[in-house]
């Protein structure tokens, strides 16, 4: 499985930094890191998901040229939250609807890590973040959907906790 986090890793550093900034809307992109972090940390991979961060940060950082703690903070400081939330049973494993909100407070936040980080904060960045957040939002939400549909397609056996009133 560590081996698919590295592949998974490579090929998310390559679409971020070559395929996603031709894709803006509104000025805002997607950030497929961030995606895929956020669904390995839903799953509970607490080791393919530092392996996936380490790995992809790395890569983009020599692709793009900036600097690897710039790219590292707001990931980091992002799990930590969501561990932390998750270890205290705050969060866990939440449903598709719940994920939506998390994907765009996560987006919200890591933007506004990587603007305060290069010291250019404007009201014009606003209509930006925004942007990104929802399509973050929406990307997130589809790509966690299929894969719990896929987790639990694969995994008969796993059943659905029902509640009763």
């Amino acid at each position: 499985m560590w081996f698919f986090s590295i592949i998974l890793a490579i090929l998310a550093a390559l679409v971020q930094s070559t395929i996603v900034p031709s894709l803006s809307v509104y000025g805002g992109s997607v950030n497929i890191i961030l995606v895929i972090l956020l669904v390995l940390l839903f799953y509970g991979h607490i080791r393919h998901t530092g392996i996936f961060l380490v790995v992809s940060t790395i890569i983009l950082s020599i692709i793009s040229g900036i600097q690897l703690i710039y790219l590292i903070l707001p990931f980091f400081v992002l799990s930590a939250i969501y561990l932390f939330l998750s270890n205290r049973r705050i969060i866990s494993r939440p449903n598709t609807i719940v994920s939506l909100f998390i994907f765009l407070i996560a987006s919200v936040f890591v933007n506004l890590v990587f603007i305060l980080e290069i010291h250019n904060f404007s009201l014009r960045l606003i209509l930006p973040i925004l942007s990104s957040a929802i399509l973050n939002m929406l990307i997130g939400g589809f790509i966690y959907y299929f894969c719990n549909k896929a987790y639990f397609l694969l995994n008969p056996q796993i059943s659905r906790e029902k509640v009763r009133i």
